[in-house]
């Protein structure tokens, strides 16, 4: 079984966890002192902090045999703790505008999710590195497609209702099927970590 103790992934994570970490017990604080004290914002903050926790462990080589699986657990209480946190007190704390400390905690979440991918990626990334190429690259195809067929829609629309119904149309099967390939390698990318006997790596 190998460590993730000392490697980039490790620090990061860590790094990351421990800011977090800091910023739930700075918001405890101050919303214990508030008047009245946002109970609901301190519940999630206080799981948040226990997930933190987890996150640095993760970092420093616990949990080897599922470092992935834990860190992906990590970004999702961070993210959606944080934002059911900031609506259950109202966006604001102590008439500070929470909106930053929100965008703030959905980056770090966004990030340990990533280092979470990483980790799964690079398990075999011989083959998962170019399946998720050809996935993203079918996911540009999608995006500059749809972006296309809006920007002609207003002349193609003009010429009437058949035209209308032949964009809809053909805009539905070439964007599904560039959909249905971006899913499919993204997905294939993935399953080939998973079934990686390196499975323990960080």
């Amino acid at each position: 079984m190998s460590s993730s103790r000392g490697s980039p992934l490790g620090f990061l994570t860590s790094g990351i966890s421990a800011i977090v970490l800091l910023s739930a017990a700075v918001a405890i604080l101050v919303g214990s002192l508030a008047s009245p004290p946002p109970f609901f914002m301190l519940g999630f903050e206080v799981v948040i902090a226990l997930a933190c926790v987890f996150g640095v462990l993760v970092g420093i080589g616990r949990f080897g045999s599922g470092p992935a699986i834990a860190l992906a657990c990590v970004a999702g209480t961070i993210g959606i703790g944080s934002l059911l946190g900031y609506l259950g007190a109202g966006r604001r704390l102590g008439g500070v505008d929470l909106t930053p400390f929100l965008f703030g905690r959905g980056a770090a979440a966004g990030a340990i999710a990533m280092i979470a991918a990483v980790i799964v990626l690079k398990r075999d990334a011989r083959r998962s590195v170019p399946s998720l190429v050809r996935g993203l690259a079918f996911a540009a195809a999608l995006a500059g497609f749809l972006a296309a067929a809006y920007w002609i829609r207003p002349q193609v629309f003009a010429y009437g209702p058949l035209a209308k119904a032949a964009m809809v149309i053909v805009s539905g099967i070439v964007g599904l099927g560039l959909l249905a390939a971006a899913v499919h390698y993204t997905i294939k990318a993935f399953e080939h970590g998973k079934f990686s006997n390196d499975a323990v790596r960080m």
